[in-house]
């Protein structure tokens, strides 16, 4: 109770008509008593990205810096987050050991 989780979109960016269904997965976890940080980078823009490979690499990475998050959910899948393998700085994950969620080829 009362510890930060971070939201994270790594692979393919929700769709806009997913936006209702995200409040209420935050709704959720604010019921639960966690405070909830959401990645910048977790709809989609301009394809089905959410960003580029380095910005989703770069959000994720906010939440492993972020002393406060005490665990991540990857909300996207995972088919596309392989994009993002050297883009992360695998010492600073190391440094700052935290669960992390996240289904298909995130796991």
């Amino acid at each position: 109770r009362g510890d930060y989780v971070g939201i994270v979109s790594c692979s393919d960016g929700r769709k806009e008509n997913e936006r209702e269904s995200i409040e209420e997965l935050f709704k959720v976890l604010k019921q639960l008593e966690l405070k909830v940080i959401v990645s910048k980078h977790i709809y989609t823009r301009d394809s089905v990205f959410s960003g580029n490979r380095f910005e989703r690499a770069a959000s994720l990475m906010e939440l492993y810096e972020d002393c406060r998050v005490k665990a991540i959910f990857d909300i996207s899948g995972g088919d596309l987050c392989n994009e993002l393998i050297d883009c992360i700085n695998y010492s600073t994950i190391a440094k700052n050991k935290k669960p992390f969620f996240g289904y298909s080829d995130l796991t």
